[in-house]
């Protein structure tokens, strides 16, 4: 969870809920399910490109993701342990690779709609480069550097666009 106070720490017990009952192994607390982001205040900046971002990730990695880019997540034991996890990207789009890595794995990711609070805080997240790394990450996925990382860590990986990551909550 980031520490800029947007996401509601109290909901994180009914986000832990998918993963200790093994419906899951990533669940996102997500501020476009439900609708919550722009009732919440998100600037209209940053909700546009966050939704064409997410149209453009959910074509190239065969996914059905409310977002990619919320940064209140949970994993399980069982993904951390299979997904190498310490050679992806230490930014804002280590959240995203866990999903594609957990999408490509097989393993369940759930969204569960959150609450979320914008003030006037300033963002850290530099939006042209932010951007620019997303179609970064996509470019790596087509070219197929995520399988080749998950089968050099002795992984078996799904086919390019097999089943979509269906939503909870």
């Amino acid at each position: 969870m980031h520490s800029d106070g947007q996401y509601a720490p109290e909901v994180v017990l009914d986000l832990m809920k998918p993963i200790l009952e093994g419906k899951a192994h990533i669940v996102q607390g997500s501020r476009m399910a439900g609708g919550g982001a722009l009732r919440g205040g998100m600037p209209y900046s940053r909700y546009v490109p966050n939704r064409v971002l997410t149209f453009m990730e959910n074509i190239v990695f065969g996914t059905r993701m409310a977002e990619f880019h919320s940064g209140y997540m949970l994993y399980s034991r069982i993904l951390l342990e299979r997904a190498p996890f310490e050679d992806l990207q230490n930014n804002y789009n280590f959240d995203a690779e866990m999903i594609v890595l957990a999408h490509l794995l097989g393993m369940e990711c759930a969204q569960i709609a959150i609450p979320t609070r914008y003030d006037k805080e300033v963002s850290s997240l530099d939006p042209i480069p932010y951007g620019i790394n997303v179609l970064k990450m996509m470019a790596r996925h087509l070219r197929g550097d995520y399988r080749k990382l998950l089968r050099r860590n002795g992984e078996s990986v799904q086919p390019s666009f097999g089943s979509a990551s269906k939503k909870n909550g």
